[in-house]
């Protein structure tokens, strides 16, 4: 069974320690409004801000330029699937339809998939079992514990 996923705005957090630079990416079920945290690259990060905050490029960045490769070839970015979490990492299927075609299934970071499914208004999934893994995952509830704190501050900073 897949659980449907959306992203909202406000909802990509910055971390910054000594030691590294990510970000959070913070989507919802959107069945249950269940909070699903993931880690991102700040590259991945700052291509699916552009699309959330609707900001506009001069020149096409490495995920609208797949897109445009995608379309070009006559396909569609039909769904993202969040397939699987292994040693704390997720794996994630992109699917690619064209009429007469065998689906496509290209494997994919989330994050990657998720840019593009964005730039598609396609919708993203996460299986069930991923999504259930997830809710006991040592690292989510970390990072829905920075995320909240991050909240908090910005609400504290504009009372």
């Amino acid at each position: 069974m897949l659980r449907e996923l959306k992203i909202e705005k406000n909802s990509l957090f910055s971390i910054e320690t000594e030691s590294e630079y990510y970000m959070i990416l913070v989507m919802r079920d959107t069945a249950t409004d269940s909070a699903f945290p993931i880690s991102i690259g700040p590259t991945e990060g700052a291509s699916i801000s552009i699309v959330v905050d609707d900001v506009s490029v001069p020149r096409p960045l490495t995920h609208d330029l797949f897109k445009n490769v995608i379309i070009g070839l006559g396909y569609m970015l039909s769904k993202v699937v969040v397939t699987e979490l292994r040693d704390n990492t997720y794996y994630a299927n992109i699917y690619l339809e064209k009429e007469g075609r065998p689906i496509i299934v290209i494997d994919s970071r989330p994050s990657d998939a998720i840019a593009l499914a964005l730039r598609f208004s396609s919708p993203i999934f996460i299986e069930e079992q991923v999504f259930m893994a997830s809710l006991e995952s040592e690292e989510t509830k970390k990072f829905l514990e920075i995320a909240e704190k991050i909240i908090d501050r910005s609400k504290l900073g504009s009372a």
